[in-house]
């Protein structure tokens, strides 16, 4: 029997069974083909218009795919592709204003799908002249239909433009309630906003989980005084915030943060050549009294430092350099110090003060001169649980220090793996035999780790040194 393709959905079900009641065996297979090719077309269509499938397609497109091949076909897949390219993508606001310009020319996209806003990014103008406090327009008018939307958020503004971000902050409309990470960059350009007092407390953000922070420019700590303040407030407001990734010379309280697991830390330090005054130090009260305040909840931290490399020792008008103790960090894995000429550790690295502790790197600074001696010079109780240890210093060839890879043993007698790079003093000739015979007995100290993995890199000036023979023959 003939189905005509008029028919309406009803009459083709009826006439299905009724040709399958008259002819069981004759006609049936005409008629499950039939129907097979139905829901294959059923099936076809209603896979394209799935919102499941879809998403789970679109999540592994690449961003052009996405934008010229997905989301103009229809306002479905153009509405659940809008995310995916967010995420692949950033949304960039700014503004161009000079001092001889009646309004700023804004740059940035005016009207667009607000899922896109996954990724933001504001840059402030150079010139604020009378509206300091003023964000790119674009985004402050984009603001309460994408706010919901936003994941992770990133400003690049000058000083001047600090009490516009601290608007941004303090805004109880239009929350950022999915926001995820914030970085915020500062240039400073002027000290106007110096001494500002900020009362208002910021909504909280319950999501975020990563704040960056970085100051440039900076000659003056005064200066920080409205961003320091800005940053505490972002902290007092993100509870379950597990990383902070921090570059400047203020100093946090990280007590709201009782989920903080990552810290990474510089300190900036930038000598103002034109008035030759001295650098501000780093306050080491100011410092052990921020890493007590997260003691119970890091389990990696990195400290280190911005600024020209300045020799204190032979600069009488620069503050001598204070030991740094740092607090018992129960919880605390791994500990990075790249610059142990401004964090020079007293002795607590013990196993008792960071029982946990199994990864260290520490370095000093080649152009000081910074040895292992200088590094391990406070360093006296042993701590048995460090296994990962990585070492960056200068080799000076004072025969004095030639045990020190005794030393080290002695204080990290578990170690399994080890990265060491040592820099020769440009005071040595490599050439020189008495110069090499020394630098092998230095090394050769080290022989007594049951190593797992070991990498030893020897440096003079940019080259690599080959062929110095770390080990005999017969031990490997």
């Amino acid at each position: 029997m003939q189905v005509e393709s008029d028919l309406s959905t009803q009459e083709m079900d009826e006439d299905v069974v009724t040709s399958a009641t008259m002819n069981p065996l004759g006609d049936m297979a005409q008629v499950e083909s039939y129907d097979l090719q139905i829901d294959e077309t059923n099936v076809a269509t209603s896979a394209l218009m799935n919102p499941l499938l879809l998403n789970l397609i679109f999540s592994y497109l690449d961003a052009p795919t996405l934008k010229a091949s997905v989301r103009p076909v229809c306002t479905l897949w153009a509405d659940l592709g809008a995310p995916f390219l967010g995420k692949k993508t950033t949304l960039t606001f700014s503004e161009l204003m000079t001092c001889d310009m009646e309004t700023p020319k804004a740059f940035g996209l005016a009207t667009f799908h607000p899922k896109l806003a996954k990724n933001v990014k504001l840059v402030s103008s150079k010139c604020p002249c009378e509206s300091p406090e003023r964000l790119p327009r674009k985004f402050t008018a984009a603001r309460p239909k994408i706010a919901r939307y936003l994941e992770e958020l990133e400003v690049k503004i000058y000083s001047s433009f600090l009490p516009g971000l601290h608007k941004l902050w303090r805004s109880k409309s239009h929350l950022f309630e999915n926001l995820t990470k914030i970085s915020i960059t500062v240039l400073l350009s002027s000290d106007e906003n110096q001494g500002t007092i900020l009362t208002a407390s910021y909504p909280t953000m319950a999501n975020v989980r990563v704040i960056l922070i970085k100051m440039t420019n900076q000659y003056e700590t005064e200066q920080d005084e409205m961003a320091a303040s800005i940053c505490q407030k972002l902290l007092n407001s993100t509870p379950n915030l597990t990383e902070m990734e921090v570059e400047a010379s203020f100093y946090l309280d990280f007590a709201p943060s009782k989920k903080l697991s990552k810290l990474t830390y510089a300190f900036v330090q930038f000598f103002d050549w034109d008035t030759e005054e001295p650098p501000g130090v780093m306050e080491i009260g100011k410092m052990a009294k921020m890493l007590e305040s997260c003691r119970e909840s890091l389990t990696e931290l990195s400290l280190s430092h911005v600024g020209e490399k300045i020799d204190d020792e032979e600069d009488d008008d620069m503050p001598q350099p204070q030991t740094l103790s740092l607090p018992s960090f129960t919880s605390l894995t791994r500990l990075s110090i790249s610059s142990m000429e401004v964090y020079r550790l007293g002795d607590c690295l013990s196993a008792t003060h960071l029982p946990n502790l199994t990864h260290v790197s520490l370095a000093g600074c080649v152009q000081l001169d910074f040895t292992l001696s200088d590094i391990f010079a406070n360093l006296l109780q042993p701590h048995v649980g460090i296994t990962s240890l990585d070492l960056d210093a200068v080799y000076d060839g004072d025969e004095h220090y030639v045990d020190i890879g005794t030393e080290i043993i002695r204080v990290f007698p578990a170690v399994k793996m080890l990265q060491l790079k040592l820099t020769i003093s440009v005071h040595l000739l490599v050439e020189n035999y008495d110069d090499i015979r020394l630098l092998k007995k230095t090394l050769r100290n080290f022989a007594p780790w049951e190593l797992t993995s070991a990498v030893v890199q020897i440096h003079k000036g940019d080259q690599a040194v080959e062929n110095v023979g770390i080990f005999d023959e017969e031990q490997g």
